[in-house]
């Protein structure tokens, strides 16, 4: 009897909780090789005219955002290690790479997840063709809900968030997640191990340190109850629940995060707050279904609503914004906390983007190639999705939103801490 042979490709999904292509391929497959794709950015939108080397350096990956990216995969490594197998990293071109192990390891069934990004579906598109006599197993990892899920077909996505919710609050519950993967032949169950615990409360790599902040933001502190109160700070631990960068790496499944709220909520009371995590939850979803609906738009200067905005690019205005050296003080403080760290608050993305868009006059997706450059919790459909909505041909329904600056640092920083912190 022939043996099953399968290969399991990690893109985005670098976990072995709920991972349902995973735990198809292996109710199936007698032994599995594991694949990773390597960490890149492809910015197919920009001309040859305007790639100047000064830019092209720019858009370079961040120090924080490869070292965090780095740490997930050596998290996955070990727990692929500890369950007796290796980790393969593809170099430049992964399909062309997985079609030759096919042919040497003679691969019957291939297993990965499912993605929105436009390049992601080019990728599986292109595997799929090329080895017809494959069968194939994939299945949504980064996401509440499969696309069977939705009340709606994905081309008809309501283009505005608000429509969105309310119908799939109505229709739709998010789905459970698959247990952890322990072992081939079937065996599920088990638990996350580390040899050396990763420090807590601030960004490290991998599936341990990710379950470790959701115990810590749910059960240890119970901040999450007063998530809408603080959602909004500049800076700090505690203001906001941090897990952003362990869901864009798929170091965290959305499902086992609403798993573990739904236990808050069951032992210490559901509240508005517990619901507005959800809410963004929501937000992230909807981002997502929304790129599968316009996957060429969303890199486009008109976007999904092909309105030409009067904005351009300018090199020197760009710079100064990357170094946070616009003169306007919040922006700037925000910038240096990004360029430092990775990472940047909800608020403050929102008041760097409307400068750079309205104050500086600049082409949104050169601001959004930015962040996909530098952020540790980049991820494509929220990155751009975001950018788009503030650069008002996405979906928001008030049109070109612009923030009055010195208002909102008055609001959110008060005192000046976290200008004086980062200028």
């Amino acid at each position: 009897m022939s043996q099953t042979r399968g290969l399991y490709w990690f893109r985005h999904d670098l976990r072995l909780t709920d991972m349902p292509a995973l735990t198809a391929l292996n109710n199936v497959a007698s032994e599995i090789t594991f694949v990773l794709s390597p960490l890149s950015h492809d910015y197919h939108w920009l001309t040859n005219e305007n790639e100047s080397d000064a830019l092209v350096q720019t858009l370079s990956t961040g120090i924080a955002q490869r070292d965090f990216h780095d740490q997930c995969i050596e998290d996955l490594r070990h727990q692929l290690t500890l369950l007796g197998h290796t980790l393969i990293t593809l170099q430049s071109n992964p399909v062309e790479e997985i079609k030759t192990l096919v042919t040497q390891l003679n691969i019957t069934h291939i297993g990965c997840a499912e993605y929105a990004g436009a390049n992601e579906r080019r990728d599986l598109q292109q595997l799929k063709s090329a080895l017809p006599n494959v069968t194939f197993f994939t299945q949504q990892a980064g996401l509440l809900f499969d696309h069977s899920d939705l009340p709606f077909e994905v081309n008809d996505i309501p283009l505005s968030f608000s429509k969105f919710r309310r119908v799939i609050e109505k229709h739709c519950k998010p789905r459970l997640p698959s247990p952890y993967f322990s072992q081939i032949n079937n065996d599920l169950g088990g638990e996350l191990e580390y040899l050396i615990a990763p420090p807590s409360q601030q960004f490290f790599g991998g599936e341990y340190a990710a379950k470790q902040q959701v115990d810590y933001y749910f059960m240890q502190s119970q901040l999450v109850a007063n998530y809408k109160q603080t959602r909004n700070g500049l800076s700090g631990w505690d203001y906001s629940s941090k897990l952003s960068a362990w869901l864009a790496t798929g170091c965290l499944s959305p499902r086992w995060v609403y798993k573990e709220l739904v236990k808050f909520e069951q032992q210490y009371g559901a509240n508005e707050s517990t619901y507005w995590l959800y809410f963004e939850l929501l937000w992230r979803e909807y981002f997502h279904w929304l790129h599968c609906a316009y996957p060429n738009e969303w890199f486009r200067f008109t976007g999904i609503q092909g309105r030409q905005p009067s904005t351009h690019f300018n090199q020197a205005s760009f710079t100064r914004w990357c170094k946070g050296e616009t003169g306007y003080a919040i922006v700037d403080a925000c910038m240096r906390q990004l360029n430092a760290t990775g990472y940047m608050s909800n608020r403050g993305r929102q008041l760097v983007a409307s400068c750079f868009v309205h104050e500086l006059d600049l082409d949104w997706r050169y601001g959004a190639a930015y962040f996909e450059a530098k952020l540790i919790d980049y991820d494509v459909a929220s990155n751009y999705g975001n950018w788009l909505y503030l650069a008002g041909v996405g979906t928001d329904p008030r049109g070109h939103r612009k923030f009055d600056l010195a208002k909102q640092a008055a609001q959110y920083d008060a005192d000046g801490t976290f200008r004086q912190q980062w200028l």
